[in-house]
């Protein structure tokens, strides 16, 4: 059972460590002003991409209490 715990907590990691590349340091920037600051200190919170029909939104919650669904290629907001 341990192990079984161990692995559903090395996967959940594993999922949540996708960043951005090197090269899009400064050039990408995550904070839109009508939605804020997206949260990131807890695996609840912290940004997750999802998968809707044969589009990707990526999903956050935000300093500012917004629940956004954002397009992951340029950053716009998907309603």
């Amino acid at each position: 059972m341990r192990l079984l715990s161990n692995l559903v907590l090395l996967l959940t990691l594993a999922v949540t460590t996708w960043a951005l590349h090197e090269s899009d340091v400064g050039i990408v920037d995550w904070n839109k002003h009508l939605i804020g600051v997206p949260l990131s200190g807890s695996l609840t919170t912290a940004p997750a991409f999802h998968h809707v029909g044969n589009k990707t939104i990526l999903l956050t919650a935000t300093g500012n209490n917004v629940l956004a669904a954002l397009e992951p290629e340029d950053g716009s907001i998907r309603m």
